[in-house]
């Protein structure tokens, strides 16, 4: 909807699947040496409001390289109530402070098939943490199936005769735990309606903590100035319809959005060929070519590859 590379932005997500639109809504704070603090708030709301809305949100960190990554909230067995607290220090980050905060109208889900055996983990956000070894942290998805199946096949197996079994709610769910030296924790939330949360990272050179007050007025003055900029630099028609004006925002911020600079060793095949790049005078077939992949030296990388959910970025 609205984006802006050095100052924030806003998406929305319809998922009419699960019925539930997500408003990703993420602010940049200036200040200190590291290159300041940013928060982020997450809205979601059903789609077709005469059907439920029932959603598990789950948000990770992760690090890798120098630094260090900790997990500051206490520990429960059962889960944890009110906000998640992290902290950490890298050479590039400084010293920081992460915290996950819920909005003040949220339900979480209660009621279900069985709910009375789970009561003591129900409201509470969940919680799951492990030393993930290095250039991993990019298979988080993987991570967090393998965990969520390992953990939800015994918890099912006692009611595999029972006629009424456990909602999936209350069985998918994260075990609590976190592993010696743990780099990597992940977040989980189940929610029953609409719902609302906040992810803050504080830079301790920033010197400010960042609460949800500033969050709220922060977006709304980036939703003003980018509507006045983009006015200004991209004017349209006056007479003008509404959805013509959102188009052409969201059309811009996607392309600014899709902007990326890496920096990093790759693993490349020169002996691949795709059937389009061989000769028909080719010896060797590329179906008996030996592969010989060869990690390459780091090189930098700047793409403007628009991100979908089948090829992204």
């Amino acid at each position: 909807m609205e984006h802006d590379l050095r100052q924030g932005g806003v998406e929305i997500i319809k998922d009419s699947q699960n019925n539930v639109e997500i408003k990703v809504e993420w602010l940049k704070i200036p200040g200190g040496s590291f290159g300041g603090s940013w928060a982020a708030r997450v809205k979601g709301k059903p789609i077709v409001v005469g059907r439920p809305l029932r959603i598990s949100m789950m948000y990770y960190f992760g690090l890798e390289g120098l630094g260090s990554l900790d997990w500051d909230s206490e520990q429960n067995d059962d889960g944890i109530t009110g906000p998640v607290h992290l902290s950490g220090s890298t050479p590039d980050l400084g010293g920081f402070n992460i915290r996950i905060e819920d909005g003040p109208n949220n339900r979480f889900t209660k009621h279900g098939g069985r709910a009375e055996d789970f009561k003591s983990r129900l409201g509470k956000t969940h919680y799951f943490g492990t030393d993930m070894p290095a250039g991993d942290v990019w298979k988080a998805k993987e991570y967090l199936y393998q965990h969520l199946g390992y953990r939800a096949q015994p918890t099912i197996m006692p009611y595999k005769d029972e006629p009424i079994k456990p909602d999936p709610a209350f069985v998918i769910t994260m075990g609590n735990t976190i592993a010696k030296d743990s780099n990597f924790y992940a977040i989980q939330k189940t929610y029953d309606g609409a719902f609302s949360f906040d992810i803050v990272f504080d830079s301790h050179s920033a010197g400010t903590k960042t609460d949800s007050s500033a969050i709220t007025h922060g977006i709304e003055a980036f939703v003003s100035r980018f509507d006045r900029e983009f006015q200004s630099r991209f004017p349209t028609r006056h007479n003008a319809p509404q959805g013509e004006l959102a188009f052409s925002k969201a059309i811009t911020s996607n392309l600014m959005g899709g902007i990326g600079y890496f920096f990093g060793s790759s693993i490349t095949d020169r002996a691949y060929k795709a059937e389009w790049d061989q000769d028909e005078d080719d010896e060797e077939d590329q179906t008996t070519a030996k592969p010989e992949p060869k990690l390459q030296p780091p090189r930098a990388l700047l793409t403007a590859t628009p991100s979908r959910s089948f090829f992204p970025r």
